[in-house]
């Protein structure tokens, strides 16, 4: 739409290819550009990998449950909240085997057990969910220069209230290999007016890690 905006009202010269991504989409091309195939799985493609990952589950788990279409879906959501945070299998695991969170150990095991089998699938036949798109763009920023999509410079993020962790940790990433990273948030310092702002509040906290400069444009009022 900004874009689009931006050639009606100012007919720019030589304004050709694509300019406007969305976020997933600008990954998944940064990460096809780095030679890897982007097979992004269908929802209905994760809910069957979660269900084979339930089949023969390991003895020594001490909650088995009966498979239903309820309990698919509940586990896919967890494992996409898992990937969402950044939390691999193995350190989840990790988490689980610590006994931390005894009043759930049960249901944590089994988590852990589906969670390992369903990203051996994903790994095993390069297969992508959501995240996973965020991960492997990320690693290719770390270990490469990346060739970005449309020979990037500067990125700009419009339309944003908040990021996933996974979401952060790829852009962090790309700030490297870019004159600048600009991300636009709808946001009103008065600190009276911060339980409206929580969200994006709680973004800028998260990003001053990668010491951003901070700039503030007062919105004209309607």
């Amino acid at each position: 739409q900004r874009q689009n905006y931006f050639v009606r009202h100012y007919s720019p010269a030589g304004l050709l290819g694509k300019h406007a991504w969305e976020l997933t989409d600008f990954a998944a091309a940064l990460v096809e550009q780095a030679g890897q195939r982007v097979h992004r799985m269908s929802m209905l493609e994760r809910r069957l990998t979660v269900q084979q990952a339930l089949c023969n589950l390991p003895t020594e788990l001490d909650f088995v449950p009966t498979v239903t279409p309820g309990l698919v879906r509940h586990l896919l959501h967890i494992i996409t909240e898992l990937k969402q945070a950044a939390i691999e299998p193995q350190e989840f695991r990790r988490i689980v085997e610590s006994g931390k969170n005894t009043a759930f150990s049960n249901y944590d095991a089994l988590v852990a057990v589906v969670y390992e089998r369903y990203q051996d699938v994903l790994l095993s036949g390069n297969l992508y969910d959501v995240p996973g798109v965020y991960w492997e763009a990320e690693r290719c920023c770390r270990e490469d220069a990346p060739t970005l999509p449309g020979n990037a410079s500067v990125v700009l993020l419009d339309g944003f209230d908040d990021f996933t962790p996974s979401q952060e940790r790829f852009l962090i990433a790309l700030s490297r290999h870019v004159e600048h990273t600009i991300i636009g948030l709808h946001y009103d310092p008065e600190p009276n007016r911060a339980d409206l702002f929580t969200l994006q509040h709680k973004c800028i906290e998260r990003f001053k890690a990668a010491d951003p400069e901070r700039i503030t444009f007062q919105t004209e009022p309607a």
